[in-house]
């Protein structure tokens, strides 16, 4: 677009486009979209209106004058990129406001016209100034000319003297001087006549306005987008002259093939829409506020606008802007913009851009839209998927040495999947080789009928949907455990893939007839689901099976059968071991000796490729994971067993409908990649490619409808806390490139096969990989109260309700504070740590001076910080200092998420307030102070925040300070369970350790 415009030598609106065209991205709210707006803005600045041939004759001689001064010019410079006098931003979207004002009003034929033209012209470009031929240099000066033709002399008067408003008197001597004189003066004659020409080819009236399209699917993703974004524009210096920097380490001509590629992406725009989007950008500048952003409606009628406008361009045209544009911007570029912004913002906004991408491309007219970049990490996830799976499959088989196995190993499954993105397909794989059969004689469906005979009664008295399962059943030993779910991952992949199938869909009907308070299946699916898993073991070799039992046991604390025991009826568990023992024989006689052929591995295609260049982009983010943390053991908050179970199902679902040798070789990709991981959990750089490339061809397998199942149904149980919290614990940069690079693989994914790839999971799964069931406690009452709520940040009072003791006049002295700290309150000291882990910002609230004197009006201690700070700083901790130190000795853990520490003094002596205390801490964290609830214990509570827009909680024991007893939520909410899907018949565990 700038070089068209100079090619012109209309300098004037040269230097205008030149300058206006440096802050474009200022006032376009959404910066991804920047690529079709630059392509609109390519067509409008240079339309020319259908007139007789009378401007394209007087393009041939402004031709004749101008083109020996043309080739002078040297087009490569970087002084057209300089602001052509002061830096005005402001001024100079004006500037831009009257170009694309221009532009709408342009016919959008001519447009079209006006863009091939410069197509043309830049594929003519030759020598050391970047000059087009002579004969494409006359048409496109035509182009302009017509394009200048068909709008009224007014708009186009306003552009001109708009660019003068903010160009320097002295920059037309200056730029005349770096060019032959008697040339440019020559060049400038023949413009003379050719804008006298021009100007009598003019329309009088603009064209209609465009027709804007309303009701429409992109219309409401456009608004949903918009919701999700609009805080990360806000964040956005758009007032920055970094828009001003050039481009590292790219020459003129590359950049101008990028530049080539939005032009033909402008040409092939809908002329209505092309029309709308300028318009509608014309609004969006009219309310842009002192920061350069735009208001939230005029924001949304902008996405509406560009989303209609890419999806009325082919799908290749688009991503031909793409590419080109990812060639040309150096990596350090996106680095340097999210280092600039909030990185939960811009992870919000990624997460709606790609929903709303996928709606304009179900809109378009060949393929789909850009897959542009992605700032938020949010396909970590679906691990605990993987384990839940393989707990259901295992608990309804009571061969409890697995079953055991389940329990244990699968809770540190996450440690060895290099790339947890991919947990749905990997739990939905893990899900059938967990339960496979062989197809043997129905023999072992006999056995499976008096196995259910002994076993049902047993079956109804466990309580599948107890935590208890889903705690390690001895020392957190996660490397271990990785060594038994190694060995399972080899029994599955050992298994008949067939069987695997039909494993699948008999737990998918035995989850079908779960009824009563237990969770238990029918006794007829019950029955088939232990078939099922006869036939999985039968289909390995007992050396196979026997190591997963062994790595088990090496694992499992030897109190836990007798425990388990307990736990149900004695004689009916002994009932259930007999039978299991007489089914095992069974199953044993029918044992195969050999395990099947491994598995054919695909290579040297698309989706290796990808998988190759997801795993060079991720594995720094991989590297960044703690993967041998407990964290993964910590419960999902708020959804109950059956509702849980019922995403579980949607994954045994999918495992069912794989391909049964892509099965097999992901299951052997994740256990060679489990024989190379180091001493933190992570595998090879190698290992990581081969598993990507693996659940890659696994998934293409898959329907996409089946697929989405999955993802939909576990969104719906994965609370919105989750991403934000596991965004905080790694390098937002590396999950930035990570996530990138998912995205693109997953489009190579989907356009492979068909379907579509699980996207973006809401990195949760991978945070709360493990359930608990429980009675709710005060901190699961308190999580669900601000979650229906949506708080945001949680503010504590230092005084009576952190900590019980005084702090006195000066604060407390050296000697003194491990009493201090004493006087900590114990739920306190509870609740910290487990909003943190929720996601949750936390803050205090320190008053000026202890409530014990408040009623003292003569109090020494408003005074002492200005009277005797100095001396007994020394000697004494207050303040700040005070609360990080009580927070730091008695829950560190939660010390990071203390980010705001706020003090204020009573009213009465400085009109400083709680109020004024939660606005700092609410700027601070930059969430409206409707998302933030303070519990306090002042007298001044009420008063303080009567004008307030935050929640107030009362603490009202000051002695004991806070207790989930004691206050009270403004709303109440009925108790429930935080629950996993019971897993395993591991209660008969005692008895298989002694006897399998």
């Amino acid at each position: 677009m700038v070089r068209g415009a100079r090619k012109a030598i209309a300098v004037g609106v040269a230097v205008a486009v030149a300058c206006g065209l440096q802050k474009h991205l200022n006032f376009v709210p959404g910066p991804r979209h920047a690529a079709p707006v630059a392509a609109a803005a390519a067509s409008m600045m240079m339309a020319p209106a259908a007139f007789a041939d009378e401007i394209g004759d007087a393009a041939k001689k402004l031709g004749d004058a101008s083109y020996s001064f043309a080739k002078e010019v040297d087009w490569n410079n970087g002084i057209f990129l300089q602001a052509p006098g002061k830096f005005q931003p402001l001024e100079a979207l004006k500037a831009i406001d009257k170009m694309i004002e221009m532009g709408a009003a342009a016919d959008p034929k001519l447009l079209k016209d006006a863009a091939e033209a410069h197509h043309k012209a830049i594929g003519s470009i030759s020598g050391p100034n970047g000059v087009t031929s002579r004969a494409d240099w006359d048409a496109v000066n035509a182009a302009i000319g017509r394009v200048v033709a068909s709008v009224p002399k007014a708009k186009v008067m306003a552009v001109y003297d708009s660019v003068t408003a903010i160009t320097d008197p002295g920059v037309p001597a200056y730029m005349k001087s770096l060019v032959n004189g008697p040339d440019a003066e020559k060049a400038y004659q023949g413009f003379l006549e050719f804008k006298d020409v021009v100007e009598k080819n003019q329309v009088a009236t603009a064209s209609a306005p465009a027709v804007v399209p309303s009701g429409d699917k992109i219309g409401e993703a456009a608004k949903a987008l918009s919701d999700a974004s609009y805080p990360f524009i806000k964040d956005i210096d758009w007032l920055s002259d970094i828009y001003l920097k050039p481009l590292p380490g790219k020459t003129a001509p590359e950049t101008l093939k990028a530049i080539d590629k939005m032009i033909v992406m402008g040409a092939k725009m809908d002329g209505n829409l092309l029309k709308a989007a300028a318009e509608a950008h014309h609004k969006a500048i009219g309310s842009i506020d002192a920061t350069g952003v735009t208001s939230a409606a005029d924001y949304e009628a902008v996405n509406a606008a560009i989303g209609r406008l890419v999806a009325s361009v082919p799908k290749t045209t688009v991503m031909d802007v793409y590419n080109s544009m990812a060639g040309v911007v150096d990596s350090s570029v996106p680095n340097n913009l999210f280092s600039k912004v909030n990185p939960l913002d811009a992870v919000a906004a990624a997460k709606g851009f790609y929903t709303f991408k996928d709606v304009v491309e179900a809109s378009q007219p060949v393929e789909s839209l850009f897959t542009c970049c992605n700032p938020v990490v949010e396909c970590i996830g679906q691990i605990a998927q993987i384990r839940e799976m393989e707990h259901v499959n295992a608990r309804k088989a009571l061969a409890v040495g697995v079953a055991v196995a389940v329990a244990c190993g699968l809770q540190k499954h996450l440690n060895f999947v290099p790339g947890p993105r991919h947990a749905a397909p990997v739990a939905a794989a893990a899900a059938s080789m967990m339960m496979a059969p062989a197809a043997f004689a129905d023999e072992i469906g006999d056995a499976a009928k008096k196995l259910g005979d002994a076993s049902y009664s047993f079956a109804k008295e466990v309580d599948w949907n107890n935590g208890i399962f889903l705690q390690a059943p001895g020392k957190f030993q996660p490397l271990e455990a990785l060594k038994a779910i190694d060995k399972m991952i080899e029994m599955g992949a050992a298994a008949d893939p067939k069987l695997l199938k039909d494993a699948a869909e008999a737990h998918h009907k035995a989850i079908g007839s779960i009824s009563g308070p237990n969770g238990v299946t029918s006794r007829a699916d019950w029955d088939a689901v232990n078939a099922a898993i006869g036939r999985v073991v039968a289909s390995v070799p007992k050396a196979k099976v026997m190591a997963v039992y062994d790595s088990v046991k090496a694992i499992t604390d030897p109190g836990v059968p007798a425990y388990m025991k307990s736990l149900v009826n004695g004689p009916d568990a002994e009932k259930a071991y007999q039978g299991f023992l007489e089914f095992k024989d069974v199953v044993e006689k029918n044992q195969v000796a050999t395990a099947s052929a491994p598995a054919v591995v695909p290579s040297g295609d698309k989706i290796g490729e990808a998988a190759k260049a997801l795993s060079d982009a991720s594995y720094p983010f991989i590297k960044d994971i703690d993967w041998l943390s407990d964290i993964y053991l910590k419960p999902l908050p708020g959804k109950t067993a059956p509702e849980t179970l019922k995403a579980i199902d949607k994954m045994i679902v999918m495992g069912a409908k794989m391909d049964g040798n892509l099965l097999k070789a992901a299951a052997e990709a994740h256990h060679k990649a489990i024989g190379s991981i180091d001493a933190t959990g992570v595998t090879s750089a190698a290992d990581y490619e081969a598993v990507n490339a693996a659940i890659g061809h696994l998934v293409a397998s898959v329907p996409k409808t089946t697929v989405m199942d999955v993802y939909n149904s576990m969104a719906g149980v994965v609370d919105s806390s989750v991403p934000n919290n596991l965004f905080s614990k790694v390098n937002p940069l590396d999950a930035v490139a990570a996530a990138k690079g998912f995205y693109t693989f997953k489009d190579v994914v989907e356009v492979d096969t068909g379907f579509s790839v699980i996207v973006g999971l809401c990195i949760a799964c991978w945070y709360f990989d493990w359930f608990s069931v429980r009675k709710t406690t005060g901190v699961e009452r308190l999580s669900r109260w601000l979650r229906a709520r949506e708080i945001a940040v949680v503010v504590f009072e230092l005084d009576d309700v952190m900590c019980c003791r005084s702090r006195g006049d000066r604060g407390v002295s050296l000697f003194q504070l491990e009493d201090y700290f004493a006087g900590i309150s114990q739920d306190f000291a509870e609740v910290a740590p487990a909003l943190a882990r929720r996601g949750y910002f936390l803050a205090v609230v320190i008053r000026g001076f202890h409530p014990a004197n408040r009623e003292e009006k003569s109090s020494p201690s408003r005074w002492w910080r200005k009277e005797v700070a100095e001396e007994a700083k020394d000697e004494f901790v207050d303040g700040p200092e005070l609360a990080r130190k009580l927070i730091a000795r008695r829950c560190p853990d939660a010390l990071p998420s203390f980010q705001a520490i706020s003090t204020t003094q009573d009213r009465k002596v400085d009109g400083s307030s709680l109020e004024d205390a939660m606005q700092q801490i609410a700027k601070e964290y930059r969430v409206p102070a409707r998302r933030m609830v303070l519990f306090t214990a002042s007298n001044a509570f009420e008063q303080d925040g009567q004008d307030k827009t935050w929640t107030g909680i009362h603490v009202p024991n000051p002695k004991e300070g806070f207790r989930h007893d004691d206050y009270q939520l403004p709303t109440s909410l009925d108790e429930g369970y935080l629950t996993l899907l019971p897993a395993v018949l591991e209660q008969a565990w005692g008895f298989v350790a002694k006897r399998l």
